[in-house]
């Protein structure tokens, strides 16, 4: 079942981006199931590891590229990158200290903030690299 899913309208035209952002939709997605089906806290753990590594690896090809094409608003793109990474960190240390379940909230922040920096964050890197819009 998915939590999360890809449509067109998520579509960026660069195809490494795209690509990238679709695996995180897949993660969110695989975090979603194993918490539905009640699986232990260790593979939630695993699922949720991979999850921020995979962030952390996309934000890092995603401001290459912005730094390739000297984008205007780099900078204020880095911080939100921060401030995600930084907010996902917390749900997950709050799951490893506590040792509680991981809440839909942890859902709930990871696809508003995906959707919306892809709607209107990343679109708005597209059209300046492409010059139009999409």
């Amino acid at each position: 079942m998915e939590y999360i899913t890809w449509e067109p309208k998520f579509e960026t035209q660069i195809s490494l981006i795209d690509s990238q952002h679709k695996v995180l939709f897949n993660l969110i997605n695989e975090l979603f199931n194993a918490m539905k089906l009640g699986k232990s806290n260790s593979i939630l753990s695993e699922t949720l590891t991979e999850l921020i590594n995979y962030t952390n690896y996309h934000f890092k090809a995603e401001e290459e590229l912005m730094e390739e094409y000297n984008y205007v608003n780099l900078e204020q793109h880095k911080k939100e990158h921060k401030a995600c990474v930084q907010k996902v960190l917390f749900f997950y240390q709050r799951f490893i200290v506590d040792e509680a379940a991981l809440s839909i909230e942890i859902l709930e922040f990871l696809t508003d903030w995906l959707t919306d920096h892809i709607l209107i964050k990343d679109q708005n890197f597209t059209k300046t690299i492409t010059g139009s819009e999409l």
